[in-house]
Protein backbone atom coordinates (compact mmCIF):
# COMPACT_ATOMS: atom_id res chain seq x y z
CA UNK A 1 0.00 0.00 0.00
CA UNK A 2 1.11 3.70 -0.88
CA UNK A 3 1.82 5.26 2.75
CA UNK A 4 -0.45 8.41 3.16
CA UNK A 5 -2.00 10.09 5.94
CA UNK A 6 -5.23 8.02 4.70
CA UNK A 7 -3.93 4.99 5.10
CA UNK A 8 -5.41 2.68 8.23
CA UNK A 9 -3.87 -0.77 8.15
CA UNK A 10 -0.18 -1.49 7.51
CA UNK A 11 0.86 -5.26 7.88
CA UNK A 12 4.40 -5.86 6.85
CA UNK A 13 4.84 -9.45 7.48
CA UNK A 14 8.71 -11.20 6.33
CA UNK A 15 9.25 -8.51 4.62
CA UNK A 16 12.99 -7.77 2.87
CA UNK A 17 14.33 -4.99 0.91
CA UNK A 18 16.11 -6.00 -2.51
CA UNK A 19 19.35 -6.72 -0.77
CA UNK A 20 17.42 -9.32 1.16
CA UNK A 21 17.83 -6.93 4.14
CA UNK A 22 15.00 -7.38 7.14
CA UNK A 23 12.47 -4.47 7.65
CA UNK A 24 14.67 -2.03 10.09
CA UNK A 25 14.15 1.46 12.05
CA UNK A 26 14.90 3.69 9.03
CA UNK A 27 11.46 1.44 7.65
CA UNK A 28 9.91 2.54 10.67
CA UNK A 29 10.73 6.04 10.49
CA UNK A 30 9.32 6.61 6.89
CA UNK A 31 6.21 4.90 8.32
CA UNK A 32 5.78 7.01 11.18
CA UNK A 33 6.24 10.49 8.77
CA UNK A 34 4.23 9.65 6.84
CA UNK A 35 1.33 7.52 8.38
CA UNK A 36 -1.04 9.27 11.15
CA UNK A 37 -4.15 7.57 10.77
CA UNK A 38 -3.09 4.09 11.09
CA UNK A 39 -5.85 1.44 12.97
CA UNK A 40 -3.77 -1.78 12.22
CA UNK A 41 -0.55 -1.79 12.17
CA UNK A 42 1.50 -5.21 12.15
CA UNK A 43 5.35 -6.37 11.24
CA UNK A 44 6.87 -9.34 11.48
CA UNK A 45 10.65 -11.07 11.07
CA UNK A 46 12.09 -7.56 11.47
CA UNK A 47 15.54 -6.29 12.96
CA UNK A 48 13.21 -3.26 14.37
CA UNK A 49 14.36 -2.04 18.07
CA UNK A 50 11.50 -0.70 20.45
CA UNK A 51 12.86 3.23 19.53
CA UNK A 52 11.71 2.49 15.71
CA UNK A 53 8.47 1.23 17.27
CA UNK A 54 8.30 4.08 18.84
CA UNK A 55 8.34 7.08 16.40
CA UNK A 56 5.05 5.24 14.70
CA UNK A 57 3.03 5.23 17.48
CA UNK A 58 3.72 7.86 19.01
CA UNK A 59 2.02 9.36 15.98
CA UNK A 60 -0.80 6.82 15.52
CA UNK A 61 -2.49 6.85 18.71
CA UNK A 62 -5.87 5.63 16.75
CA UNK A 63 -4.03 2.20 16.62
CA UNK A 64 -6.48 -0.78 17.93
CA UNK A 65 -4.48 -3.97 16.53
CA UNK A 66 -1.03 -4.48 16.80
CA UNK A 67 0.94 -7.40 15.51
CA UNK A 68 4.40 -7.86 16.86
CA UNK A 69 4.94 -11.47 16.05
CA UNK A 70 8.72 -13.22 15.50
CA UNK A 71 10.65 -9.12 16.31
CA UNK A 72 13.39 -10.74 18.63
CA UNK A 73 15.25 -7.23 18.64
CA UNK A 74 12.34 -5.51 20.83
CA UNK A 75 12.77 -5.16 24.11
CA UNK A 76 11.14 -5.30 27.57
CA UNK A 77 10.53 -1.52 27.58
CA UNK A 78 8.13 -2.67 24.45
CA UNK A 79 5.54 -2.64 26.43
CA UNK A 80 6.18 1.06 27.92
CA UNK A 81 6.12 2.09 24.43
CA UNK A 82 2.72 0.25 23.73
CA UNK A 83 1.30 1.70 26.61
CA UNK A 84 1.95 5.09 26.28
CA UNK A 85 0.49 6.01 22.96
CA UNK A 86 -1.93 3.09 22.70
CA UNK A 87 -4.66 3.70 25.19
CA UNK A 88 -7.48 2.32 22.47
CA UNK A 89 -5.62 -0.88 21.70
CA UNK A 90 -7.89 -3.89 21.48
CA UNK A 91 -5.95 -7.13 19.70
CA UNK A 92 -2.01 -7.47 20.38
CA UNK A 93 -0.63 -10.59 18.36
CA UNK A 94 2.88 -12.40 19.34
CA UNK A 95 2.88 -14.93 17.60
CA UNK A 96 6.10 -17.59 17.61
CA UNK A 97 7.23 -16.71 20.90
CA UNK A 98 10.53 -18.54 22.05
CA UNK A 99 9.39 -19.07 25.74
CA UNK A 100 13.47 -18.69 26.83
CA UNK A 101 12.72 -15.99 28.79
CA UNK A 102 13.96 -13.03 26.16
CA UNK A 103 10.64 -12.86 24.63
CA UNK A 104 9.70 -9.26 24.99
CA UNK A 105 6.20 -10.05 25.80
CA UNK A 106 6.25 -12.15 29.24
CA UNK A 107 5.00 -12.47 32.63
CA UNK A 108 6.00 -9.24 34.34
CA UNK A 109 5.86 -7.52 30.63
CA UNK A 110 2.11 -8.45 30.32
CA UNK A 111 1.08 -7.54 33.62
CA UNK A 112 3.17 -3.91 33.68
CA UNK A 113 1.17 -3.72 30.27
CA UNK A 114 -2.18 -4.42 31.02
CA UNK A 115 -1.80 -2.77 34.47
CA UNK A 116 -1.11 0.62 32.35
CA UNK A 117 -4.12 0.04 30.01
CA UNK A 118 -6.53 -0.07 33.00
CA UNK A 119 -5.10 3.18 34.21
CA UNK A 120 -5.01 4.91 30.86
CA UNK A 121 -6.85 7.41 29.14
CA UNK A 122 -10.54 5.19 28.21
CA UNK A 123 -10.45 2.73 30.55
CA UNK A 124 -10.94 4.24 34.16
CA UNK A 125 -10.83 2.74 37.74
CA UNK A 126 -13.70 -0.61 37.40
CA UNK A 127 -14.07 -0.51 33.72
CA UNK A 128 -11.06 -2.91 33.02
CA UNK A 129 -9.18 -2.28 29.96
CA UNK A 130 -10.34 -2.16 25.92
CA UNK A 131 -7.56 -5.27 25.28
CA UNK A 132 -9.82 -7.62 24.77
CA UNK A 133 -7.76 -9.83 22.26
CA UNK A 134 -4.36 -11.53 22.75
CA UNK A 135 -2.51 -13.77 20.45
CA UNK A 136 0.35 -15.78 21.62
CA UNK A 137 1.09 -18.93 19.11
CA UNK A 138 4.46 -20.01 20.67
CA UNK A 139 7.12 -22.06 18.85
CA UNK A 140 7.96 -24.51 21.82
CA UNK A 141 4.11 -24.70 23.13
CA UNK A 142 5.30 -27.02 26.53
CA UNK A 143 7.68 -24.85 27.89
CA UNK A 144 6.30 -21.41 26.91
CA UNK A 145 3.05 -21.45 29.30
CA UNK A 146 4.88 -20.84 32.69
CA UNK A 147 6.51 -17.37 30.91
CA UNK A 148 3.48 -15.56 30.59
CA UNK A 149 0.37 -17.53 31.98
CA UNK A 150 0.61 -15.15 35.10
CA UNK A 151 0.03 -13.02 32.77
CA UNK A 152 -2.84 -13.88 30.89
CA UNK A 153 -4.61 -13.97 33.96
CA UNK A 154 -3.88 -10.76 35.50
CA UNK A 155 -5.15 -9.84 31.61
CA UNK A 156 -8.26 -11.88 32.15
CA UNK A 157 -8.91 -9.93 35.64
CA UNK A 158 -8.81 -6.92 33.86
CA UNK A 159 -10.80 -7.19 31.10
CA UNK A 160 -9.21 -9.68 28.54
CA UNK A 161 -11.99 -12.02 26.74
CA UNK A 162 -10.06 -14.19 23.87
CA UNK A 163 -6.97 -15.99 23.46
CA UNK A 164 -5.04 -17.25 20.89
CA UNK A 165 -2.65 -20.03 21.77
CA UNK A 166 -1.73 -23.66 21.07
CA UNK A 167 -3.99 -26.21 21.77
CA UNK A 168 -1.57 -28.01 23.59
CA UNK A 169 0.27 -25.26 25.59
CA UNK A 170 -3.34 -24.09 26.93
CA UNK A 171 -2.41 -23.11 30.97
CA UNK A 172 -5.36 -22.92 33.57
CA UNK A 173 -6.88 -19.92 32.59
CA UNK A 174 -8.43 -22.36 29.95
CA UNK A 175 -11.08 -23.46 32.62
CA UNK A 176 -11.56 -19.79 33.53
CA UNK A 177 -15.78 -18.87 31.99
CA UNK A 178 -14.69 -15.63 31.52
CA UNK A 179 -12.71 -16.10 28.59
CA UNK A 180 -12.56 -17.75 24.81
CA UNK A 181 -9.18 -19.37 23.66
CA UNK A 182 -9.02 -19.96 20.20
CA UNK A 183 -5.80 -22.18 18.23
CA UNK A 184 -4.83 -20.28 14.93
CA UNK A 185 -5.99 -22.53 11.94
CA UNK A 186 -2.42 -20.85 10.44
CA UNK A 187 0.00 -22.44 12.98
CA UNK A 188 2.88 -20.89 11.30
CA UNK A 189 2.17 -17.83 9.95
CA UNK A 190 1.84 -14.55 12.21
CA UNK A 191 -1.98 -14.45 11.96
CA UNK A 192 -2.81 -11.03 10.12
CA UNK A 193 -5.89 -8.72 11.38
CA UNK A 194 -7.92 -8.98 8.98
CA UNK A 195 -8.83 -12.57 9.34
CA UNK A 196 -12.27 -13.22 10.84
CA UNK A 197 -12.79 -15.99 13.65
CA UNK A 198 -13.58 -18.79 10.52
CA UNK A 199 -9.47 -18.61 10.79
CA UNK A 200 -9.48 -19.53 14.50
CA UNK A 201 -10.99 -22.84 15.99
CA UNK A 202 -12.19 -22.90 19.48
CA UNK A 203 -10.07 -24.76 21.77
CA UNK A 204 -12.11 -28.09 23.16
CA UNK A 205 -10.98 -27.96 26.83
Amino acid sequence: PALGPSLTCLELLDVRDRNHDYLSNIAMDSIASHCGGLETFGFTDSCVTTLGLEGVLRNNPGITTLNLSRNIMLGFDTVDVIASYLPRLEVLRDYHRVGNGNDWLNNRTLTSLVDSLVLSDGAGAGRGMRLRRIGLYAKSSKSDVPSIEGGVARAIECGLKEVEINKESTGSFVSDQRVKVYESKYKNYAAGSRYGDEHYQCVDV
